[in-house]
């Protein structure tokens, strides 16, 4: 994981640049320090974080120089109100995205990830009402913006509100341990997979990849149509963290989540139309039990596959177990 140098309070980052709205009058506190220390520490992977209190933009920081973004057909041009505007419109999808994952029992809604080609963005809730919006310029360093503002929550809910840890991508040190099978694995296919020998072969690939340990739910969809869907979600292993929601409710509420996802990635590309144009490839909604996937089989049209874990310190694995499940269908 990036690691970026702890800061002294009171002492800016040189090589940063600190946008402030006027309620905002601790500029050189703790919160802002870490934000500025983390930037200077990845200029090329942070284009710019943004603190957000209660729906209002605080702050920007970005590296210095740093061109401008477009501002767009807005009226307010004004430097902080452009820069913060991709971060404002990923912190109102998030609270929108937040209340409607409420009903699968798994928490709140804690990290949301956006990644394409041409760049990415990250939104983190510290504590209820307070986020974090990153700007990632370039495809090949979403990760590194992931993994840093990850870091960079923490070390604000931990040293400045004195929370706890929420473990946003799981656990530093991964694992990946071979799944052992599960016999009471469920599968179902939709009418784009009718051919019995092509069911065949998707029941394999379902079988080898989901599991009860961190992927423990899959769908693939093409032309926005379902094709395959297989769960763990009967295994015994699964039942104490599943209390509250019968089973064959949780997978419909599934099916209706990707679904959704033609209508959310519209107010996705919005967001990020100042950074990139480019198409969606990956989104990670990652909530206080675990985590939920979607990769683009074909660059943000219909054809995705979606994935689940209900353990948080299992997102990496589970995310990485997804991608090799892609490889299979490939």
């Amino acid at each position: 994981m990036s690691t970026a140098r702890e800061p002294s309070p009171g002492a800016p980052e040189q090589g940063t640049e600190l946008l402030a709205e006027e309620h905002w009058t601790k500029e050189e506190d703790l919160i802002t320090s870490l934000c500025q220390a983390s930037v200077a520490a990845h200029p090329g992977a942070l284009r710019s974080v943004a603190h957000f209190s209660n729906g209002a933009l605080d702050f920007v920081v970005r590296p210095r120089p740093c061109a401008p973004l477009p501002a767009g057909r807005s009226s307010d041009g004004e430097l902080i109100t452009v820069e913060g505007r991709p971060g404002r419109h990923m912190v109102v999808w998030a609270e929108d995205v937040d209340r409607s994952l409420r009903r699968f029992n798994t928490g709140e809604l804690v990290r949301l990830v956006v990644a394409t080609r041409g760049g990415g963005m990250y939104c983190g809730r510290i504590k209820a009402g307070q986020y974090l919006a990153g700007l990632c310029p370039t495809g090949d360093r979403v990760t590194e913006l992931d993994e840093e503002l990850n870091v960079l929550v923490q070390r604000i809910r931990t040293q400045v509100h004195h929370l706890p840890d929420e473990h946003l991508g799981g656990e530093t040190l991964r694992r990946l341990p071979a799944p052992s099978g599960v016999s009471a694995l469920h599968v179902e296919f939709g009418m784009a997979a009718a051919d019995r020998t092509a069911q065949a072969r998707l029941r394999v690939v379902w079988h080898r990849f989901v599991n009860a340990v961190d992927l423990q739910y899959a769908a693939y969809y093409r032309d926005w149509a379902m094709v395959c869907a297989g769960d763990a979600f009967d295994a015994p292993a699964l039942g104490v963290r599943l209390l509250g929601l019968a089973t064959p409710h949780r997978r419909t509420m599934y099916g209706d989540l990707a679904a959704a996802v033609r209508t959310d990635i519209a107010r996705l590309r919005t967001a990020l139309r100042p950074l990139t144009s480019e198409p969606i490839d990956r989104l990670v909604l990652d909530v206080q039990e675990g985590a939920i996937y979607v990769h683009w089989l074909d660059r943000g049209s219909g054809t995705f596959v979606l994935g689940v874990t209900v353990d948080q310190f299992r997102v990496a694995d589970a995310e990485e177990r997804m991608r090799r499940l892609i490889r299979a269908l490939a």
